[in-house]
């Protein structure tokens, strides 16, 4: 009989263990879904923007994000322009600084405002 209480006490421990990962995960995957949620909508806003917006990614200087304005001021479509080189497809500079200022004041200060 002892070992069958042994057994049971032992489901009963992994249950409980069981029950907790499985709370902390449904507690991750809300997290998860609230954040995917946030970023469609900054996404959403990135393309309703009326001013043109592009993300590049700074170690290889590809682009990743290209909305509607972009293309009107640069005559790109995004299947166009999504994963050219910046420096490439634009052929753009910074006016009165460069594009190493700009990565270094972004990676400082967290912005940027300018003409490039």
């Amino acid at each position: 009989m002892r070992g069958l209480e042994h057994v049971e006490d032992k489901v009963q421990s992994l249950t409980k263990e069981l029950q907790a990962l499985n709370g902390e995960h449904e507690l991750r995957l809300a997290a998860f879904k609230e954040c995917e949620e946030g970023r469609r909508r900054e996404a959403q806003l990135i393309e309703l923007c009326a001013a043109p917006i592009l993300v590049w990614d700074f170690n290889d200087d590809e682009i990743v994000k290209w909305n509607r304005s972009s293309s009107w001021l640069y005559g790109y479509s995004p299947e166009e322009a999504i994963g050219q080189k910046r420096h490439v497809l634009l052929q753009t500079s910074v006016i009165e600084s460069s594009f190493a200022d700009l990565k270094r004041e972004l990676s400082k200060k967290g912005t940027w405002n300018g003409e490039a």
